[in-house]
């Protein structure tokens, strides 16, 4: 019987360890939603404005047998019919410019703009990459060549000026 309950209480301590484990791992991969980029829904959204949807109800009373006998019947009271009306208002001029800048403008001003940046980069790329290649060939990457640098060169010259030539061999005191 004791061991019945010490496994029991085994099994539910794994059971909650792996569901926290499952819950801490499930929060970190945690990734914002792909964006939908597709044209449809940009497209949409900038027709909206001029595409106008109006509705409207309209209560037709039921007519009943019981016309002219005289009795008075609230207009409320009375059973109805409802009519829905939708009216849509289009703007065609608007959803034609847009439609023409979206389709047609945008993409040959694009495209017109990385012709001209293509053809003055690319030669500029070229001459870039080429003077980085002439470069590299030189050898400035040459482990078995031992020549200081400017900057170990103007130190030196540094340390020569601030001591003097003639204290070979004796201490400077501060």
């Amino acid at each position: 019987m004791t061991s019945d309950v010490a496994f029991d209480f085994l099994a539910q301590s794994r059971s909650r360890h792996e569901n926290e484990h499952r819950e801490l791992v499930h929060r970190q991969r945690r990734v914002p939603p792909i964006p939908d980029l597709r044209f449809e829904w940009s497209y949409f959204r900038s027709i909206r404005p001029y595409v106008h949807l109006e509705r409207s109800q309209t209560f037709i009373p039921r007519s009943s047998d019981e016309k002219g006998k005289g009795i008075a019947v609230n207009f409320e009271e009375e059973e109805q019919d409802v009519v829905a009306n939708e009216d849509i208002r289009i703007q065609w001029g608007q959803i034609l410019w847009v439609t023409t800048k979206d389709q047609i403008l945008s993409p040959f001003l694009q495209g017109t703009a990385w012709g001209i940046a293509g053809y003055f980069l690319r030669p500029l790329i070229a001459n870039i990459s080429q003077s980085i290649r002439a470069w590299w060939s030189r050898g400035v990457y040459d482990p078995t060549r031992k020549v200081a640098g400017q900057g170990v060169i103007r130190l030196r010259s540094w340390v020569a000026n601030i001591t003097p030539a003639n204290t070979q061999g004796t201490t400077l005191k501060l």
